[in-house]
């Protein structure tokens, strides 16, 4: 306890010193290394080389942690950006693989197949994520159980750039931004097509155009992604079924079903300062291990469904040339469908010839607006106010059972429940949500940038928030920046957490209130024209925990986690460059007095990027997840630490400017990778195991990979 209270105090110490340090230099703006514009007179190649290198270390920009454009390290908080250049450059094929190697962040997968984003050792719940998630700017989370299945198949052939906030980012992005905040950003100005083909039937393909008008006043995007793979033969162990005395009729061990297909389309136009965007996402897979965790016999058809529609029009007017004011309407159609789902199998406790089979389905509508006044007039502010209102409800719901939602008695046909007595959630109920925030940008002295926020929301079912933060950079020369923060966040419970009913083992609770979460960190920054370093301190204290236990969600009480994150990049000589990043956490839930269960305790990621040639780059990716440690009443091992090493080749404008051709193969040496599958309960309440071996991933697995940008 002595390490978390020096960080605090280190941490407000700093937040004051810099308020307190203010000088009489009179200081517009924000000290920036932008040299693109400088009138530099490079004298040879290597000057060049060396001067770009100065650039993509330095002129990183982003608005995911102010709303204002700023470096990338300057800005509060924690912000990791990989450009598409990075992505591919490591040999990183999707979403999933590029946070996968963010320092602090581990990714897991639930029964169902759905990736989960554990973010310095928190992980999610049965029902709800704890990350804000944003395409283009605009969230595209869900109330109904809000995972992040939407983007982790995204091929970053169809990405611009991913940015990612570690730590609570609820001051400034609201709702969910619980742990982290991650923006996707798609493809823009530019024309491009790809073809991708892999291990285990496994295909994808895209194109994306874009077209300006000659006065650059309209513009216009559109892209098509699709994505298709038979998965990988997994065999299981046991199932729940042994657990509960029916192993006879059980179909494990047994082969998963592993299917997936991913398919996404964009358009957006924008007039002058006018633009709308539409995007269709549909997210679809296998039975994988089943939602009530009875092995499913492979129907050869994906079962798990999740559909989204997002809109969104912006207006930008410039009011006067210090006021500024950015105006929003959105529109949001997310449905979710578990179809022809084999619940337990025939035979299952002598009452279900059939077995228990159920299709459920679920839509939620949601309409946004809101606006942001940013006033750049005072003499060292900034001031950001904005104002959003939303308005949630679950449209459409209903079910398609062999069995009675009630009694669970066996019928002898599936039949159609659609009414409010057996619905799994109450259809029409609404959720509506009024946000405010003010944000204050100081420029304390040339050096010191302080940044306040105080954020007020408001649920019309969950109550009410108030979520401060408090930061300060300071750039202490060109080489060296420090950076203190203290950041609250909240997660609402979603619509299943809260009104879940007449679902076998699961049942919501009206009563819980949002989790929180308060974070202190504090980090060192070191660069130059060839190495980039960074050490962060953070102490995190989360209280109102949703958890599910006994089959019903419920606050469960508090926790801390502390933890250290070390990242270092650096050149081995002039053709190879080595990206590293280390994470180590300490956690303890207050009610029990043990690790928080199902992370990692120990996070390693090192590439090695080496360039014999211009346009030739091999990169070797190697990932290490320590063991994850086990609730505290399961009695197995702790979960076995992995290790993947990936390998990649790339050739870039082989005999045409634009062409791009990439292979790899993915965990080169075939190492076993298992994710932790939690304990439950057979009808007497006796704890036992789900899969009592976990869930086994994919062994070995080879990508092709060819693009054209023109």
């Amino acid at each position: 306890m002595k390490k978390f209270k020096i960080l605090k105090l280190l941490t407000i110490l700093i937040v004051i010193i810099t308020i307190q340090t203010r000088t009489n230099i009179v200081y517009s703006g924000y000290y920036d290394f932008n040299l693109e514009n400088n009138d530099i007179d490079l004298q040879s190649q290597e000057d060049k080389n060396d001067f770009d290198k100065l650039l993509m270390i330095l002129n990183k920009y982003t608005n995911i942690a102010t709303k204002t454009k700023m470096n990338s390290e300057f800005v509060p908080g924690i912000v990791t950006i990989f450009s598409r250049q990075e992505m591919e450059s490591r040999g990183l094929v999707t979403v999933k693989d590029v946070l996968a190697v963010v320092p602090g962040i581990e990714i897991s997968m639930d029964a169902v197949g759905y990736r989960q984003i554990i973010v310095r050792g928190i992980s999610e719940s049965l029902a709800s994520g704890n990350t804000k998630i944003m395409i283009n700017n605009i969230s595209v989370n869900d109330n109904i159980s809000n995972n992040a299945e939407i983007i982790m198949d995204m091929p970053v052939e169809n990405l611009e750039r991913i940015e990612i906030i570690r730590g609570p980012g609820s001051a400034l992005h609201g709702e969910f931004a619980y742990t982290s905040v991650i923006n996707i950003i798609t493809i823009n100005q530019e024309n491009n097509f790809f073809i991708n083909a892999g291990s285990n039937n496994s295909y994808s393909g895209g194109c994306h155009f874009f077209w300006k008008s000659p006065d650059e006043d309209f513009r216009l995007n559109m892209g098509l992604v699709g994505f298709k793979t038979d998965g990988a033969n997994i065999k299981t162990g046991q199932d729940i079924l042994y657990g509960m005395g029916f192993g006879d009729i059980s179909y494990a061990p047994g082969l998963t079903n592993e299917k997936r297909n991913y398919s996404s389309g964009i358009m957006s136009f924008a007039y002058k300062n006018v633009s709308f965007i539409v995007h269709y996402i549909s997210a679809n897979m296998g039975s994988h291990f089943n939602s009530s965790y009875a092995l499913m016999p492979d129907t050869g058809k994906t079962v798990f469904h999740k559909n989204a529609i997002i809109t969104e029009s912006k207006q930008d007017f410039d009011i006067t040339p210090q006021l500024h004011l950015i105006t929003k309407q959105g529109w949001m159609n997310v449905s979710y469908k578990d179809k022809n789902v084999l619940l337990y199998p025939p035979g299952f406790a002598g009452y279900y010839p059939d077995g228990m089979q159920a299709t459920y389905f679920t839509r939620e509508k949601r309409f946004n607006l809101g606006f942001d006044f940013s006033y750049s007039g005072l003499k060292y502010h900034k001031i950001l106010f904005g104002y959003s209102f939303s308005d949630i409800e679950l449209s459409n719901v209903y079910g398609e059972l062999n069995f009675n939602p009630l009694t669970f008695e066996p019928l002898p046909y599936v039949r159609c429940f659609n009414d409010e007595k057996y619905d799994a959630l109450p259809v029409g109920q609404k959720r509506r949500l009024q946000s405010a925030i003010i944000q204050d940008e100081y420029n304390a002295t040339k050096k010191i940038t302080c940044t306040s926020d105080l954020r007020f929301d408001s649920y019309s079912d969950a109550g009410s928030t108030f979520t401060p933060r408090f930061a300060a950079v300071y750039r202490i020369n060109s080489n060296h920046i420090i950076k203190s923060q203290y950041a609250s966040a909240f997660r609402p419970p979603s619509f299943m957490e809260m009104y879940l009913k007449n679902t076998p083992g699961l049942e919501g609770n009206s009563d819980i209130k949002p989790s929180t979460i308060d974070t202190y960190e504090l980090c060192y920054i070191y660069k130059n024209i060839n190495i980039l370093g960074k050490v962060t301190l953070y102490h995190s204290e989360l209280d109102k925990i949703i958890v599910n236990e006994n089959g019903k969600y419920f606050n469960s009480g508090e926790a801390n986690v502390f933890g250290t994150e070390i990242e270092f990049n650096h050149p081995l000589g002039k053709m190879c460059m080595l990206n590293t990043n280390f994470s180590i956490l300490r956690s303890e839930d207050k009610k029990t007095n043990e690790t928080i269960p199902g992370a990692a305790n120990f996070l390693a990621n090192a590439a090695l990027i080496f360039n014999p040639k211009r346009n030739i780059s091999f990169s070797i990716l190697y990932r290490h997840t320590g063991k994850r440690t086990r609730a505290w009443n399961d009695i197995r091992e702790d979960l076995s630490a992995f290790n993947i090493v990936d390998f990649s080749v790339g050739i870039y404008n082989l005999g045409l400017k634009g062409l791009k051709i990439r292979a790899g193969i993915n965990n080169l040496l075939d190492n076993d990778v298992r994710f932790p599958a939690p304990l439950s309960q057979d009808q007497m309440g006796n704890i036992i195991f789900t899969y009592p071996d976990d869930f086994p991933r994919p062994g070995r697995e080879f990508w092709f990979k060819t693009s054209y940008t023109f």
